[in-house]
C-alpha cells in the first residue's frame, strides 16, 4: 500500500525524533541513569524507559485503530498520570541497554508503517487522550514525536545543569 503525502511528513517527522532520542538516550552517563529529571517527579532512566513503553503500548492501539477502522480508547488525565507514576516502581531498575533494546524494537519499522497509511486512515480516531479526540495523525505527531522530543529536552535540561 502506497502512503499519502502527510503520512510520508509524519514519518519522516517521527524517524528523526526516534533518532534524537536514541542518540540522547545512548549519550547519557552512567552516573546520571537515577538523577531526577528537574521538571519531572521521576528519575532520567525512567523517562528513557517510558519513552520506549509509550511507544510500545501507542504503536500497538495505531495499529488496531488502523487495521480495524474503529475508534480508539479513552485515556483520561488521571489514567495516564497513575500510569506514570506506576513505571516509576516498574522501571527504577531497567538499566540504559535494556531500555535502547526496547526502544530499538518497538520503533523498528515504525516509520514504514507510518508511510503506509492513507489519509482516510490518518483521519481515524485514535482514542480520547486527556478529554481530547485525536486521529491517528494527531498521535503520531503529538503523541510520539512531540511527546519522545519533550522528553528528551527535560533529560537534556537536567543533565546541563
Amino acid at each position: 500500500m502506497s502512503g499519502s503525502a502527510t503520512a510520508t511528513e509524519l514519518a519522516d517527522r517521527y524517524q528523526a525524533a526516534v533518532d534524537a532520542v536514541t542518540a540522547g538516550i545512548a549519550g547519557i552517563p552512567d552516573d546520571q541513569w537515577t538523577t531526577t529529571v528537574s521538571d519531572e517527579t521521576r528519575p532520567i532512566g525512567v523517562v528513557a524507559r517510558h519513552i520506549a513503553a509509550t511507544q510500545q503500548g501507542i504503536g500497538g492501539l495505531l495499529r488496531q485503530v488502523t487495521e480495524n477502522g474503529q475508534p480508539g480508547p479513552s485515556f483520561t488525565e488521571e489514567m495516564i498520570d497513575d500510569n506514570n507514576a506506576r513505571q516509576v516502581g516498574e522501571f527504577a531498575g531497567v538499566g540504559k541497554a535494556e531500555t535502547l533494546a526496547v526502544l530499538a524494537e518497538a520503533t523498528q519499522g515504525f516509520d514504514a508503517y507510518i508511510r503506509g497509511l492513507s489519509d482516510e486512515q490518518l483521519a481515524l480516531n485514535a482514542g480520547t487522550f486527556a478529554g481530547n479526540e485525536l486521529s491517528v495523525a494527531q498521535v503520531v505527531d503529538f503523541v510520539l514525536t512531540h511527546h519522545f522530543l519533550g522528553h528528551l529536552a527535560s533529560i537534556n535540561e537536567t543533565l546541563s545543569a
